[in-house]
């Protein structure tokens, strides 16, 4: 009997495509971070962007909207929802946070982790961007509050659930502004962990 050869051939290339598009995605971001660090990221342009990355500015917005989503990186609002609503409803609160931290972590590829810091560092010296990532942090926070809400079987715009969604994303905040002012030194991860251990007494654990 023939064996056909055909279907591991098209998986291989497709894996090679996908391979090839994850690196210039990676390399577009690199290029981008170093021309914001170097020049500022409102004097950058995307056309230099692209020119750094050694592709077309039509490539680039293959890979990004704008300038502004290199610069935030991508979101796991869905997923890290999902994993709110999947945690046992008498679960201690502080516990279901400090998983959601996490899985935070665990949804991130390599590339954003490696570009983690130097995109701290130029979102919180970037005053457009500091302002852009506080609305996404109230966003999420309500999103947030609602899965916490339908887990206690409140009502999705309960005031104590968004309050208390919020209040944990304000102290990852804070410990993720104090990991990129110190040039990211220590387990930004155990900073993080440490953070929500500490509203641990507000919430009454």
């Amino acid at each position: 009997m023939a064996i056909d050869s055909t279907e591991p051939q098209v998986v291989e290339q497709a894996s090679l495509r996908e391979r090839k598009k994850e690196r210039t995605r990676r390399d577009l971001v690199a290029a981008a971070l170093e021309l914001f660090e170097q020049k500022g990221y409102d004097a950058t342009t995307i056309d230099e962007i692209a020119a750094a990355a050694d592709v077309s500015p039509r490539t680039f917005f293959r890979y990004f909207a704008n300038k502004e989503e290199v610069a935030m990186g991508e979101t796991v609002d869905q997923p890290l929802i999902e994993a709110i609503a999947a945690r046992p409803a008498g679960e201690p609160l502080i516990e279901s946070l400090r998983h959601l931290v996490a899985e935070g972590f665990a949804l991130m590829d390599e590339g954003d982790t490696e570009a983690l810091l130097p995109r701290l560092k130029i979102i919180y010296r970037t005053p457009s961007l500091r302002a852009r990532r506080w609305e996404y942090q109230l966003g999420f926070g309500r999103k947030a509050g609602a899965a916490l809400a339908e887990r206690l079987g409140l009502p999705p715009d309960d005031l104590g659930s968004r309050v208390t969604a919020t209040a944990a994303l304000i102290a990852v905040e804070v410990a993720t502004d104090l990991w990129q002012e110190g040039d990211g030194q220590g387990d930004l991860g155990q900073l993080l962990d440490a953070a929500i251990s500490s509203l641990s007494d507000a919430f009454g654990g």
